[in-house]
């Protein structure tokens, strides 16, 4: 029913254009906003998928580090044990054997070799999830291939210097600051190096998993005979497995 003429107004259609514009606007309004909140959530949601990966990846590396602070007590070890052995001297087995008193040591390096081996390829695997995991995961490669290096240049040594001498004693001379007869000559060269690299890297992978070792760590691997005094004789690490 129309109102009176005098006042179009009272009974006028509802659905008037203005009217229709208003709730179109609402309506894209309302969207709008849901979406931006659609995709808030989705943001906060992917950053805590992203900081709980990285969590857990922190911790499979601080996992791998700490064993690697093992291995590397081993090392310095055994590589001070066959220094003791060779210079006391023992019977010459052949070329082929290892005599008794050098297979505890070069069996140890022998491990770690095969270990370090494979937990370096265990890390490379990691899918990163931050660029900062990124970079504690390529230095803790870099710090296994390390320690492989330097057990295998101990390795040589021994093997060198047990068959050029055929199991004669090797004493040290007074003040014990020629190289370790576990090691080549070139290979102490080389040792030195990778001392000073492993101990750099220890301390910055330390830090950011905050480990213990973080600015005292000093690598101990004996390159010149009177270092291996500094090494107990009653260490027992862990062998590799």
């Amino acid at each position: 029913m129309s109102g009176p003429r005098g006042n179009p107004g009272v009974g006028a259609p509802r659905n008037c254009p203005g009217r229709s514009r208003m709730s179109v606007w609402g309506l894209a309004a309302a969207i709008l906003a849901a979406g931006a909140s659609t995709a808030a959530l989705l943001t906060l949601g992917q950053a805590g998928y992203v900081s709980l990966r990285a969590h857990r990846q922190r911790g499979q590396l601080r996992h791998h580090f700490e064993r690697l602070r093992q291995l590397d007590i081993g090392v310095t070890t055994a590589a001070a044990e066959l220094d003791r052995s060779l210079a006391a001297g023992m019977e010459w087995a052949g070329f082929s054997l290892w005599p008794p008193e050098l297979q505890d040591g070069t069996g140890y390096l022998e491990a770690v070799i095969d270990e370090t081996e494979r937990t370096e390829a265990a890390i490379r695997a990691v899918d990163e999830a931050t660029p900062s995991i990124g970079r504690l995961r390529a230095d803790m490669e870099h710090l296994h291939a390390i320690l492989r290096t330097a057990a295998s240049n101990y390795l040589d040594g021994v093997c060198s210097s047990y068959q050029s001498n055929q199991g004669q004693p090797q004493p040290s001379t007074p003040g014990g600051r020629e190289p370790t007869p576990a090691l080549t000559n070139d290979a102490a060269n080389d040792q030195t190096e990778l001392r000073t690299r492993f101990t750099l890297l220890v301390r910055s992978c330390a830090s950011r998993l905050d480990s213990k070792a973080a600015g005292s760590y000093e690598c101990g691997w004996p390159i010149a005979r009177w270092e291996v005094e500094q090494v107990p004789i009653d260490t027992n690490p862990d062998r590799p497995t």
